[in-house]
C-alpha cells in the first residue's frame, strides 16, 4: 500500500480540544467499514418452531476505520487526536468516507426539517427541495442533522421524489435521536455525526522505517 508523506512535512494537528473534536484532515482513510446494529429479539415455538420478533429501539451505527499508513510528520495529529479523546469519555465527528455527497437531484434545495418530527420516527419530513423533482434524494444517501453533541447522521433509505410543494417524506435510519423542529437545516455534502470509540484502548502500530499504521472502532455517541 502507498504510504502517505512525504517526510518532513508536518500537518495541522489540533488547537484545541473541545468535543466533539474534529479528525485531521490527514491522511485519507484506507478503507472503512459501515456496521448497523439493532436490537430485536427472537423467540421460537418448542411446539412448532414459528417465531415471533420484536423490535427494540436501540439501533446505532458503528464504524471501524483504517486509515493510508503515514510517516511520522502527519501520525502525530492522529496520535494527539486519539489521545485527546481519553478513551470512550470523548467525542468527534464522523463521516461515510465512501458516499460524501448525494447521488439524488438536490440542485437549487436547501432542505429544511417540515413541521415537527418526533424522537423515535423511522421517517422524517422534509422541505426546500426543488418542486417536482424527480429522485430528490436517493436511496443510500446520508443526511446530517442538528448540532454540537447532538449532531447527528442518518441514512436515506429509499429513492424519494419531491412534490409539488418541494417536500418529501423519508424513511430513515436509525431512527431520529431527539425531537427535531420546523426549519432545522438538513446538511447532504460530506454530512457527519458524532462518535466515540469502541473501546477505551488505542494503538498505533510503527515499523522500521517508521511507517505509522492507525486504526479504530467507533460507534455514535448516545
Amino acid at each position: 500500500m502507498p504510504v502517505f508523506g512525504p517526510t518532513g512535512v508536518v500537518i495541522q494537528g489540533l488547537t484545541s480540544v473541545a468535543y466533539p473534536l474534529a479528525m485531521p484532515a490527514l491522511p485519507g482513510r484506507a478503507s472503512i467499514s459501515i456496521k448497523m446494529h439493532d436490537v430485536v429479539g427472537v423467540t421460537r415455538s418448542p411446539f412448532t418452531s414459528s417465531t415471533q420478533s420484536f423490535e427494540w429501539p436501540g439501533e446505532f451505527l458503528q464504524f471501524s476505520c483504517s486509515l493510508i499508513p503515514c510517516y511520522k510528520e502527519t501520525a502525530r495529529a492522529w496520535i494527539a487526536f486519539l489521545a485527546a479523546l481519553r478513551g470512550r469519555s470523548g467525542s468527534f465527528l464522523c463521516g461515510d468516507s465512501s458516499m460524501k455527497f448525494p447521488q439524488g437531484d438536490l440542485a437549487g434545495a436547501s432542505p429544511e426539517v417540515n413541521g415537527s418530527n418526533a424522537a423515535g420516527s423511522k421517517v422524517l419530513a422534509i422541505k426546500n427541495l426543488t418542486a417536482g423533482t424527480a429522485k430528490t434524494l436517493r436511496s443510500g444517501d446520508w443526511l446530517q442533522v442538528g448540532s454540537g453533541l447532538t449532531q447527528r447522521l442518518y441514512l436515506n433509505l429509499m429513492d424519494v421524489d419531491a412534490d409539488g410543494s418541494g417536500e418529501a417524506t423519508l424513511n430513515i435510519y436509525p431512527r431520529l435521536r431527539e425531537a427535531l423542529t420546523d426549519g432545522t437545516a438538513i446538511v447532504t455534502n460530506v454530512p457527519q455525526g458524532v462518535f466515540r470509540l469502541s473501546s477505551n484502548d488505542r494503538q498505533v502500530d510503527v515499523d522500521n522505517a517508521l511507517i505509522h499504521g492507525i486504526k479504530f472502532d467507533a460507534e455514535e455517541y448516545l
